[in-house]
């Protein structure tokens, strides 16, 4: 299939709240288990309000996230796009399983990839700088990042959002689901073309996956290893399949721009 019909039908996993619709969504981790906070300290719930200028109206929707400091997350592009830092307020939930329930911590700033391409979704990478350092505990902890973690392992990812896709039931609860890493080259024999920075996750058959609601969580190996970000999912290939920014290929990206996050 042509590049330009295959963008037709990315879906991006993020979930709106409010009465706002984006576009259509599915569900997230469905028949997915619970979660317990201490498995999954590093996972924070972002509450977007956003804004693209002081004319245009509030857009509100969730989105996930790492921690990976005490002053910074780690999240999706496209959790952000067209959203203003001037105009948009962004509240991250850490430290509870239950959704409402996180201690909500303002952000002060936001930094997405400069050549995020909303059209393919590569380069779909974002780091939120917080207001108020966290202070870490059992519940509340970093991911490490590494230049060259291990890929051939079962990942894990958890999330807040949609348990069933049909018909669509909403979690208070975090949710996790395991996740085969496929290579590229086997993931490009399902997907077709994938951009450059990312990676494949999932299992044709699978009884638990992601989908929408989960955009920015962190995919997870051995606890505590981030090796990627939820991304896209496109359906018409595989409901099951999910595309991940590969955290890795953006070590540099991430390293320059929690500098300038912080010092700014």
């Amino acid at each position: 299939m042509a590049e330009e019909n295959t963008i037709l039908c990315f879906v991006l996993i993020i979930s709106v709240f409010h009465s706002v619709t984006l576009q259509e969504f599915e569900g997230f981790v469905v028949e997915g288990d619970f979660a317990k906070m201490k498995d999954f300290p590093h996972a924070a719930l972002l509450y977007i309000e956003c804004r693209e200028s002081s004319d245009n109206p509030t857009r509100y929707f969730t989105c996930g996230s790492s921690i990976i400091n005490q002053d910074i997350v780690l999240t999706a592009a496209h959790c952000l796009e067209n959203c203003a830092a001037k105009f948009t307020i962004v509240t991250v939930h850490v430290g509870n399983r239950e959704k409402k329930k996180g201690l909500p911590i303002k952000a002060s700033g936001f930094k997405t990839h400069g050549k995020y391409n909303p059209r393919t979704i590569s380069n779909d990478i974002a780091l939120v700088k917080l207001k108020n350092r966290l202070v870490f505990g059992k519940k509340v902890r970093r991911v490490a990042l590494m230049r060259e973690p291990p890929y051939d392992e079962t990942a894990e990812v958890a999330g807040w959002g949609w348990l069933n896709e049909d018909p669509r039931t909403e979690s208070k609860y975090l949710m996790q689901a395991s996740q085969k890493v496929w290579s590229r080259q086997s993931c490009m024999e399902i997907m077709g073309h994938i951009p450059e920075g990312t990676i494949c996750g999932g299992a044709l058959d699978a009884q638990s996956y992601v989908a929408p609601g989960d955009s920015g969580s962190g995919l997870i190996v051995r606890k505590y290893i981030q090796i990627g970000i939820v991304s896209y999912k496109v359906p018409s290939k595989s409901p099951r399949l999910a595309m991940y920014t590969d955290v890795a290929y953006f070590y540099n990206w991430i390293e320059k721009n929690s500098k300038k996050l912080y010092c700014s």
